[in-house]
C-alpha cells in the first residue's frame, strides 16, 4: 500500500504528505474497508484471507507481477486522456482525491476524504469536487448495476436507500412516490444530508436482529421514530446466522472453499430462510407491523430496512408491491435491483474466500439475492394461503380495512 501511494503522489506531481495511520483509527472514524478507501483492508479474520492468500500456482503459470509505478503511470496517462476524462459523476462520493493518501496498510495523507482522518468529518457526507478530482464510492456500482436496476436515492450516508413510489402498477396506476422506502441499516446515516432530510421520513421499521441493532445502531432521520420489528427472533435462535456471518464462517471453512457448502449454506439455506420469512411467527408479527404504519392515515413516509437492504427488506417490498397490484415482472426486477450495491458492499469478503480457493458464485449465492429466494417465499405463501391477499390477511393478521387503506394511500392513478 504504501509504495502504491508513492507512486500515485510522484507520478501525479501531487504535493500530499503520506503519514501512517493505524487501522483502528480508521475504524473507529467510520472508514469502510475497500468500498470507501479503495484498496485499504485492515487485518483481521474477515479480511486475512486477502493478506495471506498463497499466489505461487498463478506466478507458476507465468503471471507476472507488474510493477506498481508503471500501472500508476499509466493509469495517470489514461486518466488525463480524451479517452479517461475524470466524469463528473465521480464527484462528491467521498473517495480519495489524486494524490491523497489512504490509510492503514501504508499510509494516510493529510486530505484523506473516505475514511475519516480528517477531523470532524463526516465519512459518508464527501466533499464537494474540485477541477480534476476523482471520487471513489459506494454509490458508483448502484447507478452501473445495468439497465434493468430501479434507481436509487443518491445518498452518500444511506446504503440502497430505494422509493417504491414511480413503480408501475397496470392500469395506468402506479405506486405513489415519497411513502414507502426502504434501505440498509441506517448506523451512519446523516440526518442533514439534502437528500435524506428531503425525504420527511416519519417513521423508521428496523428489521434487523438484536445483536445487529446493538453492534450498529440506528441514527434517525430527524422527528422520525423508530419501531422495532425483528424478522428472524424465533428463526434464528434455533438456526444460527444472517447471512453476512454465514459467509465469515465460509471464510475459516476448508471444505466450503472447495465449493462442498454445509447444511445451511448456498441457496438450499437462504431458500428456508425465505420461506420463514412467510411462515415464522416473529416474522409475521414484524410485516403485520409494517403494514400497520403503511395503513395508517397520515403516517407520514415509512423507511424499512435490514442489515444490507436485500433479504428481509426485499420480502417486505415484494409483498406490499403485490398488494397493490404490481405484476410479477415489476416486483421480480424490483427484488433483483439491489444486487450491484450489496455486491459492492462485501467486495472484500468475496474477493479473500476466492483468494483461498473458494467458489466465488457460491459467496454470491450468500451475498447477493437471487430468483429462487424469493421463488422459495412466494411458494410458501401459495401452498400455505393460496394468494398474497390471503397471506396477509390470515397469514398477518391485517384487517382488510388496513389493506384497503395501504391502497388508498400508495396507488396514483395516471392524469
Amino acid at each position: 500500500m504504501g509504495e502504491l501511494l508513492d507512486a500515485c503522489v510522484r507520478v501525479t506531481g501531487a504535493e500530499a504528505e503520506l503519514r501512517w495511520t493505524d487501522p483502528e483509527a480508521l475504524l473507529a472514524a467510520g472508514a469502510e474497508p475497500w468500498t470507501e478507501l479503495p484498496v485499504w483492508l485492515p487485518p483481521g479474520e474477515t479480511y486475512d484471507a486477502l493478506h495471506t492468500a498463497d499466489v505461487s500456482r498463478a506466478l507458476a503459470t507465468g503471471l507476472r507481477c507488474r510493477p506498481v509505478a508503471e500501472t500508476v503511470a499509466d493509469t495517470w496517462t489514461w486518466l488525463r486522456s480524451s479517452a479517461g476524462s475524470p466524469r463528473g459523476d465521480r464527484t462528491g462520493r467521498g473517495g480519495a482525491q489524486p494524490g491523497a493518501g489512504g490509510g492503514g496498510a501504508g499510509g494516510a495523507g493529510e486530505g484523506v476524504r473516505a475514511g475519516g482522518a480528517t477531523p470532524g468529518a463526516d465519512p459518508y457526507r464527501g466533499e464537494p469536487a474540485r477541477t480534476g478530482t476523482i471520487h471513489y464510492g459506494r454509490q458508483e456500482a448502484v447507478r452501473t448495476g445495468g439497465a434493468d436496476a430501479m434507481p436509487a436515492i443518491p445518498a452518500t450516508s444511506v446504503a440502497n436507500l430505494r422509493d417504491l413510489g414511480g413503480l408501475p402498477l397496470g392500469g395506468g396506476r402506479s405506486v405513489r412516490s415519497g411513502l414507502a422506502l426502504r434501505s440498509a441499516q441506517l448506523d451512519r446515516l446523516d440526518p442533514a444530508e439534502p437528500a435524506v432530510a428531503g425525504l420527511g421520513i416519519r417513521t423508521v421499521v428496523d428489521f434487523r436482529t438484536g445483536t445487529e441493532r446493538a453492534d450498529r445502531p440506528d441514527r434517525l432521520p430527524a422527528g422520525a421514530r423508530l419501531l422495532v420489528a425483528d424478522v428472524l427472533a424465533d428463526y434464528l435462535a434455533g438456526s444460527g446466522l444472517p447471512p453476512a456471518a454465514r459467509l465469515k464462517a465460509l471464510l475459516a471453512d476448508s471444505g466450503a472453499r472447495r465449493g462442498a457448502p454445509r447444511r445451511g449454506q448456498g441457496p438450499g439455506g437462504l431458500a428456508r430462510t425465505y420461506r420463514t420469512f412467510v411462515s415464522g411467527d416473529s416474522a409475521r408479527a414484524s410485516y403485520r407491523a409494517l403494514l400497520g404504519e403503511l395503513g395508517t392515515p397520515g403516517a407520514g413516509p415509512v423507511l424499512f430496512h435490514c442489515s444490507a437492504g436485500k433479504d428481509r427488506t426485499g420480502w417486505a417490498a415484494t409483498v406490499v408491491l403485490s398488494l397493490l397490484g404490481a405484476d410479477e415482472e415489476t416486483v421480480r426486477a424490483e427484488y433483483l435491483s439491489v444486487n450491484p450495491a450489496v455486491r459492492l458492499a462485501f467486495a472484500p469478503m468475496i474477493e479473500g474466500f476466492t483468494a483461498q480457493g473458494g467458489d466465488p458464485e457460491l459467496a454470491l449465492e450468500l451475498i447477493g439475492v437471487l430468483p429462487e429466494y424469493l421463488d422459495a417465499a412466494l411458494d410458501e405463501v401459495a401452498v400455505r394461503h393460496g394468494s398474497m391477499e390471503k397471506y396477509v390477511r390470515e397469514g398477518l393478521g391485517v384487517p382488510d380495512e388496513v389493506t384497503a387503506l395501504i391502497r388508498e394511500r400508495l396507488t396514483v392513478s395516471a392524469a
